[in-house]
């Protein structure tokens, strides 16, 4: 699953065709703020492109980069990520010429979206790692361009700047099979996260980090163990980790969020930390993370409650083997 971050998830319903007259200006922002409100990004689509026509025939350039950005958004939500390719390489080529690093970055981080999933879509071996380095190579880009910034911007645009590069870097290694780099990157984004207060970012980060050591091959273990041993060197992996989303539940992050994006993404964060607990074989204190999300969520109460049923089933096998 891709966590990355859309400039049109959030706008609401769709504008009218054309701008009033003499207010073109105020009119893209409009359309940016309120076009797409419930995934309707096929009327977003249609609406960006009648605005970068506009644009381009008053050959106002930077203008024309945004409704380029917007395009792209739009088609990455739509899964034409060829077209968004094209349309990002168009927007990232006007933010060169107008000399504009901040957009300049957020062009990159936007191919680096691009290509990320395309080669989640794609089935050929080649092309899937052609996508992956071209991804990686903009997300890379894009960090680097914000050095640039800081006299610009403040000391929290850049740090969320940072951690957003960073957590779709960490989806990237990870792709590619660097799993070590991976973590490291989600490590840093989470430490971002914190210190700048954000969220989102931390619980998706958080996520990504619970998902990729639950679904990580791990070492073989060639010796026998007693099983006390087996379950020490299998839990150790995930000890770390587990203390990572501990502590961000236990945040005041974690307390604080009120709208709904938020509450979701702090509602999946939780049901991934109950996961880590079963594949650690803690079925008591999955059961324990079970209830609280039944209390979370009512509308999910009998899937909690069958999942409650199960883990103190299997923690009673595991007691009964211990004792047998």
């Amino acid at each position: 699953m891709t966590v990355f971050f859309s400039k049109t998830s959030h706008l609401n319903f769709r504008s009218p065709q054309k701008p009033p007259r003499g207010c073109t200006h105020i009119y893209l922002k409009f359309t940016t703020d309120f076009v797409t409100p419930h995934g309707d990004h096929e009327s977003a689509l249609e609406e960006y492109l009648n605005l970068l026509k506009i644009w381009q025939s008053k050959e106002d350039k930077n203008q024309c980069a945004l409704a380029n950005r917007f395009i792209a958004d739009c088609c990455i939500e739509l899964g034409d990520f060829d077209k968004a390719i094209r349309h990002t390489h168009d927007y990232l080529a006007l933010a060169v010429e107008t000399n504009n690093k901040l957009e300049q970055q957020r062009a990159f981080v936007t191919l680096g979206r691009c290509f990320l999933n395309r080669a989640e879509s794609q089935k050929d071996g080649h092309s899937i790692m052609k996508s992956l380095n071209s991804a990686s190579q903009a997300l890379l880009s894009s960090i680097k361009l914000i050095g640039d910034l800081a006299t610009t911007l403040t000391p929290t645009q850049l740090g969320e700047m940072r951690a957003v590069s960073l957590l779709n870097l960490g989806q990237v290694l990870r792709a590619q099979l660097d799993y070590a780099s991976a973590s490291e990157r989600f490590n840093q984004c989470i430490s971002l996260a914190r210190k700048y207060q954000l969220p989102k970012v931390l619980f998706r980060a958080c996520y990504q980090l619970s998902d990729l050591a639950i679904n990580t091959p791990h070492q073989t273990i060639s010796k026998p163990l007693s099983r006390s041993a087996l379950f020490q060197q299998c839990r150790t992996p995930f000890r770390s980790v587990l203390e990572t989303l501990s502590s961000a539940l236990r945040s005041t992050l974690s307390k604080s969020s009120a709208d709904s994006e938020a509450k979701d993404l702090l509602k999946s964060l939780k049901e991934s930390y109950a996961c880590l607990h079963l594949t650690m074989g803690e079925f008591r204190k999955t059961a324990k993370v079970y209830r609280l999300l039944k209390l979370d969520s009512p509308c999910s109460s009998d899937v909690c409650r069958d999942l409650i049923r199960k883990c103190m089933l299997a923690f009673s096998l595991v007691v009964y083997q211990i004792f047998c």
